[in-house]
């Protein structure tokens, strides 16, 4: 066998299968004018490696990619040695540039000769050989050699890439694209990241943030992230954009003062940091000039009008007929590969819903996209330039259909909505229709509540709006469209800090139940809620400063402490007087218990509405409101559990011995991370000398003196019940 000859060819063929990536992707297929070749446009990304215990965070350009990192050689060592990764992973939001990276990286590797001016050595030029895949390439492989020969060297036998790898795997690269796109059931992704494949091999990965879990993460020698473009790299987008389309200078005018103006934070010059953004928007200014533009969404849009209107003109069609024919039916084809992790469409999929392949590319949104692999597929494809043009129909999609909203959200946990679903997710909230309630509503009824935790998040915000919106559904107040907007703006903004947010690390309550109450209903409190539409608009701006926190319950009675009783008999202690007293009385200050009648008691009031009364345990972490914990204290003098966490003044501290020592029946007291130290004892002493029920009492992360513990010893020892006292975690 001769391998000079076998690594020869294999170079070759490589090279041949990357002539296709000159390209950058963001133009439909019928406008090639506005095609973009990397050798004029590519812009070298910067990257940062981030912050760790012991190194600040750096910057530095793509061209020291591969460049040996310093690295501290131990905790305790100043000395610093050089570290060539060979696990490289680059990070970055949707449109940030990483596939259009690996795709540079592959071309010039094949196309150019390192002349002696790159930076940094390695440079892209100094690798024997260059993979570059997808990671959705390698699902369904279990070799390496043979997932590489069937996308890239189909001349080549498997023996022969096997031979010619080997002979190099040192100075071998593998680019592999989106971890994102084919992570899920891809054993040999995992293998070459883990280094179990070509472990001496150099492995650049590229992911949308939150995919890789970080025992994963660790494999990485290097963890990078890009943030895009800064404002001499807009600028010189810009102006080569202009040069190359040979277009007016004075077109790009007012974009480029925009980014000049360094005091200018308006959305539009944010948008610009993103590449695929920034594209699209002289796409866009050459065509029908600078759009006004809000949001990313609204780019998005804009981008759709004008496609439709550049398919009308050449299909000689009405507008209306390509939004009703192509747009829609795409819309929901997209929302359907998105649920499997695709970005394309197969000719198959397109004839289900009556399209034709035909009309969808003359309309642009898909694309014969060119591709690297050369592995035959028997369905015909179409592809979106990017990822996030599939986002942006699917999302329109969602946000028009409620019930097939509400089965996906069925499919998934809060916390995979919350971190796998960023972009999505935006463009669906932006997306919700002028008639938004009813989508909004089933997003709030899904995530408020957690059926993992049995917890509550952010109460009672979430289920005051919640129950706004069931409102407003069956009453079908009619809202001006000024109303609508702050309305709608209102909404959003309470419900991302629900759903963006939805684990927070302030304000956490546990409850426990002895058991719950199956027959109990509302109070009448006779307090109806004013229908009136300004008045909606006046609760929302109340609502949007209410105090929120994350309330879990348990039960003790395991023949129901289930999801389903506590989440029903919850939602009984919501609905009809509590709602109606909460509309009309709600204020910014008015806290989640108070010390008059149940009537205006919003915590105590919903929880023994629907759950009853017999409440036997409280854990309560980072309050903001001590007051609220001390009159929730005062209010349940039944409690046999008490854990209070991270309360930093001493007249809080004071406050809360006096509504403890009103527990005669608590068994069970922790407080942990608090000022409780020598100022304090006498009156914590006091506390102590009331519960004649204590068994047992944790104190951590106090500022006792040994003086101070030993007389809590000491009362320890002198009480008729026996006290066990612990101040450590290992006491």
């Amino acid at each position: 066998m001769d391998f000079s000859f076998i690594f020869l060819d294999v170079r070759e063929q490589l090279v041949r299968c990357y002539s296709r990536l000159r390209h950058i992707s963001t133009a439909p297929e019928w406008t090639q004018e506005f095609a973009l070749d990397s050798a004029v446009f590519y812009i070298s990304l910067h990257l940062q490696k981030g912050e760790t215990a012991t190194t600040q965070e750096i910057e530095f350009s793509q061209e020291e990619i591969f460049a040996p990192h310093q690295e501290e050689k131990s905790s305790s060592a100043k000395r610093l040695k050089p570290c060539n990764p060979k696990r490289i992973l680059v990070e970055g939001d949707p449109g940030m540039g990483k596939t259009t990276l690996c795709q540079n990286l592959a071309f010039r590797w094949g196309h150019e000769e390192c002349t002696g001016e790159c930076k940094c050595a390695p440079c892209v030029h100094s690798w024997t050989l260059v993979v570059y895949l997808t990671a959705a390439n390698l699902k369904g492989f279990t070799d390496i050699h043979t997932a590489i020969r069937d996308h890239l060297l189909r001349e080549s036998s498997i023996e022969e890439v096997k031979a010619a790898l080997k002979s190099s795997q040192s100075n071998t690269l593998f680019i592999i694209d989106s971890y994102d796109e084919g992570f899920k059931d891809n054993v040999l992704l995992h293998d070459l990241i883990e280094g179990r494949v070509y472990a001496n091999a150099t492995l650049l990965l590229t992911s949308r943030p939150n995919y890789l879990e970080d025992l994963l993460k660790k494999a990485f020698d290097s963890e990078l992230s890009t943030y895009g473009f800064n404002r001499e790299q807009k600028r010189l987008y810009v102006t080569r954009f202009a040069n190359s389309k040979k277009e007016n200078e004075s077109k790009f005018e007012g974009l480029l003062d925009l980014i000049n103006d360094k005091y200018n934070r308006g959305y539009i010059t944010s948008l610009c940091s993103n590449p695929l953004n920034l594209a699209i928007i002289c796409l866009l200014i050459c065509s029908d000039g600078l759009p006004n533009i809000t949001n990313r969404t609204e780019l998005y849009k804009s981008i759709t009008k004008f496609l439709v209107k550049k398919a009308s003109e050449r299909m000689h069609r009405p507008k209306k007929e390509i939004e009703a024919d192509i747009i829609r039916p795409i819309c929901r084809l997209s929302f359907e590969a998105y649920k499997r992790n695709e970005v394309s469409l197969s000719k198959v999929d397109l004839k289900k819903v009556g399209v034709k392949a035909d009309d969808v590319l003359q309309s642009g949104f898909l694309t014969k996209k060119v591709k690297v692999s050369l592995l035959d597929d028997p369905v015909e494809r179409f592809s979106f330039s990017h990822k996030t043009f599939l986002e942006y129909l699917a999302a329109k999609h969602l946000a028009q259909t409620p019930d097939d909203l509400k089965d996906w959200l069925q499919t998934f946990t809060a916390l995979k909505w919350e971190y796998e679903h960023g972009s999505l997710k935006s463009f669906v909230i932006d997306l919700l229709p002028g008639d938004f309630v009813e989508t909004l509503l089933v997003i709030m009824e899904c995530f408020t509540f957690s059926h993992e935790t049995n917890a509550f998040r952010n109460f009672p915000t979430s289920y005051l709006l919640l129950e706004l919106l069931r409102h407003l559904k069956a009453k079908k107040i009619i809202l001006s469209p000024e109303m609508k907007d702050e309305f709608k703006e209102k909404c959003h903004s309470i419900f991302n800090s629900i759903v963006h947010n939805p684990i927070r690390e302030d304000d956490y309550i546990r409850i426990t139940f002895a058991t719950i109450n199956q027959n109990a209903k509302p109070r009448d409190i006779s307090m109806n809620l004013d229908t009136e539409a300004e008045h909606v608009v006046d609760y929302l701006r109340n609502l949007k400063n209410c105090p929120m926190i994350t309330l879990a319950i348990e039960c003790a009675d395991e023949s129901v402490a289930n999801e389903s009783s506590v989440a029903d008999a919850m939602q009984r202690g919501l609905q009809g007087s509590f709602f109606n007293y909460a509309a009309n009385q709600l204020s910014s200050n008015i806290p989640l218990a108070s010390y008059k009648e149940d009537p205006t008691d919003f915590l105590r009031i919903a929880l023994e509405q629907g759950l009853g009364n017999d409440i036997q345990g409280m854990e309560h972490e980072h309050s903001n409101s001590n007051d609220n914990l001390c009159e929730l204290i005062e209010k349940w003098t039944n409690l046999r559990s008490l854990l209070i966490v991270d309360i930093q003044n001493r007249v809080h501290l004071l406050k809360m011995f006096a509504a403890i020592a009103k527990c005669q029946m608590l068994n069970t007291l922790e407080i942990h991370d608090t000022e409780i130290g020598d100022d304090v004892i006498d009156l914590f002493l006091e506390m102590l000398k009331s519960l004649k029920q204590l068994e047992s009492l944790h104190l951590r992360f106090n500022k006792l003196s040994a003086d101070g513990k030993q007389k809590i010893k000491d009362l320890a020892q002198q009480r008729e019940k026996q006290l066990s006292v612990r101040f450590g975690v290992f006491d």
